[in-house]
């Protein structure tokens, strides 16, 4: 079985939590050491299921602990996509995602953003 592992500032790192969108915070705990962070924003989109959606963007980050700490994953979800018979954009994803535009002058709606 193929394993995931980063390389970030002069290490190779395997994951410790891998977090999935669930539609509400996830508490862990992390002890004390130094860990990479990579958060990968969800998906925006377009119109319709036949439409390619947009990736969301990635941040990295190291962050060091020197006691256990108790944190909270906020993980984004994808828009909503509106159906094909809409004339109103599709609302944004959980955790930030930005409504699609309305339509205008017979144009289909606006995509819409990931959380």
């Amino acid at each position: 079985m193929a394993r995931t592992c980063y390389a970030y500032a002069d290490k190779i790192w395997a994951p410790v939590h891998i977090f999935p969108y669930t539609g509400e915070s996830q508490e862990f705990t992390l002890q004390p050491g130094e860990y990479l962070f990579v958060c990968k924003g969800a998906p925006g989109g377009g119109i319709e299921e036949t439409y390619n959606w947009g990736y969301g963007a990635s941040a990295y980050g190291v962050l060091t602990l020197e006691e256990s700490q108790t944190l909270y994953a906020y993980v984004g979800g994808p828009g909503e996509v509106p159906p094909s018979t809409s004339i109103s954009g599709g609302l944004g994803g959980w955790n930030g995602g930005g409504n699609g535009a309305d339509s205008l002058d017979n144009c289909p709606p606006g995509g819409f953003g990931g959380g």
